[in-house]
């Protein structure tokens, strides 16, 4: 089960774009913004599935989803971040996208930095000592590559 709760990060200054808590009510909207991004990013088409963001967005579990709305109601941008764990070491996934058009604007470094605070409000919980800081993408283009090198992700 997802949780909410505040968003911390300073907002991109995007005149027009209405921020809150993405559910699974919103899945028609991902489907649209993953089928966008695609289509200039490429990657795995089957990844464009209900259930396939539906597992990448709102597994069960601890979590929290966060986007980006523009005034035509159309999902712009978006991110999760959510515990998963196997053997004792405890992960905090995050994954997210961000409409071609609107890239290289801030909203990208928003919703990492975003992605970040929240992954450390989730692993504090963890009573583990280990854990991971993962990134999750279906795509690798060389702009998010160097995003996530930036935010000290390895490849």
């Amino acid at each position: 089960m997802m949780e909410n709760s505040t968003i911390n990060s300073a907002l991109p200054s995007l005149p027009g774009l209405v921020w809150r808590p993405i559910t699974r009510n919103d899945l028609t909207a991902l489907v649209d913004l993953a089928s966008t991004c695609f289509l200039v990013d490429g990657g795995l088409h089957f990844m464009l599935e209900p259930e396939n963001l539906t597992s990448n967005y709102f597994p069960d579990g601890l979590g929290i989803a966060v986007g980006a709305f523009a005034p035509d109601q159309s999902l712009v941008a978006c991110a999760t971040v959510h515990l998963g764990g196997d053997s004792g070491a405890e992960r905090a996934i995050i994954v997210g996208q961000v409409r071609p058009d609107l890239r290289n604007k801030g909203i990208g470094t928003y919703l990492m930095h975003w992605s970040q605070e929240q992954a450390q409000t989730l692993l504090a919980a963890v009573t583990t000592n280990q854990w991971l800081l993962q990134v999750r993408t279906e795509s690798l283009t060389a702009s998010a590559h160097q995003q996530y090198l930036t935010h000290g992700f390895e490849s």
